[in-house]
């Protein structure tokens, strides 16, 4: 299981990419993370894997 709750993150340029966002993600859910480059997408599978601090 995923549980992320109030999680923001501000990139180095200084853009607000998430404020106060919350996933819940069950064992064997299957989920798409889809939208424009520079969105953060990535940064939020980074938060995840703990690479990145909120």
């Amino acid at each position: 299981m995923i549980n992320l709750q109030n999680i923001s993150y501000i990139h180095l340029s200084k853009d607000l990419l998430f404020r106060d966002i919350n996933l819940t993600v069950n064992n064997h859910d299957k989920i798409a993370l889809i939208g424009n480059n520079g969105i953060g997408k990535s940064t939020l599978l980074k938060i995840i894997a703990r690479e990145l601090q909120p």
